[in-house]
């Protein structure tokens, strides 16, 4: 047998495969090349599939904090709420002159309705790449992309690569050079249950770290001209100690 016949054989249908996973044209359903004898089969995934995998995409301006919530209460915490459902829930139950003022929502608003829904919200300060791969679950992270605030998910570490979900972008990666330059703030919030909140601050990965005090979650991301509009859109209600949450 002609050893480089066979093996170009061989290799032909395997780069036809590869080809296929990672064409931008692919719709996601079962792939099937015969080899000889033999047959690879398999489900694969649209590079867009990939790419908004486990992530609410937002759909305002003002929701890319409701959007990266709504991901960890969906997809990790099985309490599936849409980014309206919170975003319509947090302008209800907040102070429109607080929120015009600051043009935006804050991670305090964000652990509101986290409580209200029967969770833990933790926010936590000098946070280090070391420390958010250390606490081994998605983040919340504020940061600053080119002159714009926003709110992205943590996912993990990937040798010098971190990979995170962005409700704007989708998941996406960065050096970790480039993500300590956007990701200033060092401030992690986490979305837990009772039980899991024992469990965390139990661990020796929290002895060191700092917990946010309810005045050093008001940080917004702002848009003061989108949150105006939206807000003279959408009836307020009075503040209250507990929080009207819209269904899902």
């Amino acid at each position: 047998m002609n050893k480089g016949l066979s093996t170009r054989n061989l290799l032909l249908p395997l780069f036809l495969l590869l080809m296929a996973v990672y064409s931008a044209q692919l719709f996601a359903g079962p792939v099937s090349l015969k080899i000889g004898a033999a047959r690879l089969s398999g489900n694969v995934k649209s590079l867009h599939e990939i790419r908004w995998s486990n992530l609410t995409r937002q759909g305002w301006d003002i929701s890319c904090g409701a959007a990266a919530l709504s991901t960890l209460l969906t997809y990790y915490n099985d309490r599936p709420f849409s980014e309206m459902a919170i975003t319509l829930s947090i302008l209800k139950n907040s102070d429109p002159a607080l929120v015009k003022k600051r043009g935006g929502f804050s991670l305090f608003d964000l652990k509101r309705f986290v409580n209200a829904v029967g969770l833990e919200g933790l926010g936590y300060g000098e946070m280090t790449l070391d420390d958010l791969e250390t606490f081994g679950i998605p983040a919340i992270l504020p940061v600053r992309i080119k002159d714009f605030d926003h709110f992205v998910i943590f996912r993990k570490r990937l040798g010098d690569k971190v990979i995170i979900g962005d409700p704007a972008f989708g998941n996406i990666s960065f050096s970790s050079d480039v993500f300590a330059q956007m990701w200033k703030s060092r401030i992690a919030f986490y979305v837990v249950s009772a039980e899991e909140k024992q469990q965390l601050t139990s661990k020796d990965k929290t002895h060191n770290k700092s917990r946010l005090s309810p005045q050093d979650m008001e940080l917004a991301i702002p848009n003061p001209d989108y949150v105006a509009r939206l807000l003279g859109r959408i009836p307020m209600v009075p503040l209250s100690r507990k929080m009207l949450v819209y269904s899902p």
